[in-house]
């Protein structure tokens, strides 16, 4: 299609890294979620129809300066060209998405001259429930966008000339539009299902190969499912579903997914959290997209196993059963140093994988000392620490009150069960000190001797890769986003299915299997081992579901 335009963009679980387009927002930090078909390079996709539904339901606010959307559009390999976008936009031509009224937007804009901004537009009224169906149809010199609103028969039309510096047209995206301020700005708990997607490349048609991408700032409970190669669907939720510091919310999502006989079973009666506020100040990692995020820069593991040499499954338990601290699940207590946990028991796996020594290492030393990154209790990123491991070295250290290493963990847990109300979140951040010397004064051996390094940290960038790296290694680190469900996990196979955005949280990966037909991660969290599945916990393999897939990392010896 000589002239829809959108962005080249790089898939989930790739072993290069994303690329930054040049048009229409990132795929990698802009769009919640999308599906993409790519062409070949050098084909024209000259053809695109379909039929889609507006959202049902009314936002709870407006998107202020931004223009949300749910729309295809074609773009070069290259990022130039000109952009056709049938847009079903608010906060466009006078629409407010506070009253749930939309307009279909037919606009074009030229990315060589991004000056200029949005031209040649045209808008056609709608409101939820509405169906629309849109084409556009390019020739070597120019493309003709249609939209009509099949309620009401209105439509929209225009014609523009390609620009000439364009490149080709190859790839074809059905996108959620860039992340709003707030997630209330969406209509909460909604599905657009994009239909009837005829494409044609070099005037013949094809049946596209879609392909499911979850946006680097994807939020919302934002899913693209790809049905087959003429159905896509773009499902969110909002924040506002649950109030989060509503006593009775958790119960409630937990009884939703339940109902809808997900693969996983959620605790309608667990008692870890007291509200999901309290969930949310124990979520301190920086995931991929996040604006505090930084790029360590760790080199990508290098494995001389094949794909043919990863068994159907693998339990890190099971292949080194000597060493205790793969089984034992801590406690973060009320603090937000997952990202440190999730490193540290990473850490400790690895070096007792390698060199049978079961001796388990400070994760408080961790939180408070590799403070390039890392925050304490505010937040920080695994792979970060992973490198403080092998530049710097952690100390050995053991729960709260242990008589066990050089610098045990400095957050009490809550006696009393709950953080909050019973014990205060914050209670902890006054004791998160980086220690010189060990804590413990029942232990014997030095702080500089007792200090140990890893050989060298790495990331690992694509499915196989970490199951590789988790085979020869050990345990590695993980970061994911947590979705308002996941505190209420129990059993089964966890995928996103209720509620909006927590925050990134970081865990250690263990393993992975099959069960009951849908593969799976294993990972150890770091909320007791009250908490999940004696504190473990399985989450869908190959989908990059909350990110799980994106942040990877490790350290060996």
């Amino acid at each position: 299609m000589r002239g829809l335009a959108v962005v080249a963009a790089a898939g989930v679980a790739s072993a290069a890294p994303w690329r930054t387009p040049n048009v229409g927002g990132d795929p990698s930090s802009g769009w919640l979620t999308y599906a993409q078909y790519k062409a070949d390079a050098t084909s024209v996709i000259t053809n695109v129809s379909m039929s889609w539904n507006v959202p049902s339901g009314q936002a709870e606010r407006s998107f202020g300066s931004g223009a949300p959307g749910w729309w295809y559009g074609v773009q070069t390999a290259s990022g130039d060209g000109a952009l056709v976008q049938p847009i079903v936009a608010c906060d466009y031509g006078g629409s407010s998405c506070r009253e749930g009224t939309y307009v279909l937007w037919g606009g074009v804009f030229d990315w060589t001259k991004p000056g200029q901004g949005m031209h040649n537009s045209d808008f056609v009224d709608c409101q939820g429930g509405d169906e629309v169906y849109s084409y556009t149809q390019c020739n070597k010199e120019e493309c003709y966008m249609f939209v009509r609103n099949e309620r009401t028969k209105k439509t929209a039309g225009l014609t523009y000339k390609l620009p000439t510096s364009r490149g080709t047209e190859a790839t074809l995206y059905i996108v959620l539009e860039h992340a709003p301020s707030s997630c209330e700005a969406y209509p909460p708990g909604q599905k657009t299902t994009f239909k009837n997607i005829r494409v044609e490349v070099d005037g013949k048609a094809v049946t596209p190969d879609w392909t499911a991408v979850k946006g680097g700032s994807a939020k919302c409970g934002s899913k693209t499912t790809v049905v087959d190669s003429e159905t896509i669907e773009i499902s969110w939720e909002s924040d506002s579903s649950y109030d989060l510091n509503d006593a009775t919310a958790l119960k409630k999502i937990a009884a939703d997914v339940n109902a809808k006989k997900a693969s996983w079973t959620a605790d309608e009666e667990q008692t870890r959290f007291a509200t999901l506020s309290h969930a949310q100040s124990l979520c301190g990692t920086y995931t991929p997209g996040h604006p505090l995020r930084k790029d360590v820069g760790l080199p990508a593991f290098v494995s001389k196993l094949s794909d043919a040499d990863v068994p159907e499954s693998f339990d890190a338990r099971e292949q080194w059963a000597n060493c205790s601290v793969m089984r034992k699940v801590r406690n973060q207590a009320g603090c937000g140093s997952c990202w440190a946990f999730g490193a540290t028991e990473s850490f400790e796996g690895s070096r007792c994988a390698a060199t049978g020594e079961d001796k388990e290492f400070s994760a408080g030393q961790t939180s408070a000392c590799s403070s390039f990154f890392g925050n304490g209790c505010g937040g920080g990123q695994p792979d970060a620490a992973n490198d403080w491991f092998a530049r710097s070295g952690v100390v050995t250290g053991g729960e709260y009150g242990e008589d066990n290493g050089c610098v045990p963990y400095m957050c009490p847990p809550c006696k009393k069960g709950l953080y909050p109300p019973e014990c205060e979140t914050n209670e902890c951040g006054n004791t998160l000190k980086c220690a010189k010397e060990c804590t413990n004064s029942n232990y014997k051996t030095p702080f500089a001797q007792d200090k140990t390094k890893a050989k060298k940290a790495f990331s690992a960038r694509s499915v196989s890769d970490a199951q590789k790296a988790l085979m020869t290694t050990g345990p590695l680190s993980a970061s994911f986003t947590v979705y308002a469900d996941f505190p209420t996990y129990k059993s089964g196979v966890y995928e996103h299915t209720s509620g909006g955005e927590l925050g990134g949280h970081a865990v250690a990966l263990y393993g992975w299997g099959v069960e009951n037909g849908k593969k799976y991660w294993l990972l150890k969290n770091s909320w007791t081992a009250e908490w999940g599945d004696k504190g473990f916990f399985k989450i869908v393999r190959g989908t990059d579901d909350c990110g799980i897939e994106s942040d990877f990392s490790g350290t060996n010896f």
